[in-house]
C-alpha cells in the first residue's frame, strides 16, 4: 500500500458536488501522516505533476482528480475533479 493512499481515499470521499479543491502542503502531510518530500516543496522539481508512474499522482488521479495549480511560495496545492 502507498503511503498516499490515505489521499486517495480523502480525494475519493471528497463531496461531488466540489469540482476543485486546495490543500496546502501541512494539510496534506497531516492526511497522508508524514512529512511530503523535499522535491515537493521544490518550484523547479516535478513531485506535482500529473504522472500516472508516480505513487504520489497515481494517489490523486485514482480518485478522479488532478493537480491543477501549485503555489510554491505560500505551500499550497489545488486539485480539480477529472469525473
Amino acid at each position: 500500500m502507498s503511503k498516499y493512499a490515505p489521499f486517495e481515499s480523502f480525494l475519493s470521499n471528497t463531496p461531488v458536488h466540489l469540482k476543485n479543491v486546495v490543500f496546502s502542503f501541512a494539510q496534506i502531510e497531516q492526511i497522508i501522516g508524514t512529512r511530503l518530500p523535499p522535491n515537493a516543496y521544490n518550484a523547479k522539481g516535478t513531485w506535482w505533476r500529473n504522472t500516472k508512474t508516480r505513487p504520489q499522482s497515481q494517489s490523486w488521479l485514482a480518485a478522479g482528480w488532478k493537480q491543477d495549480i501549485v503555489d510554491w511560495q505560500n505551500n499550497w496545492v489545488r486539485f480539480r475533479r477529472q469525473r
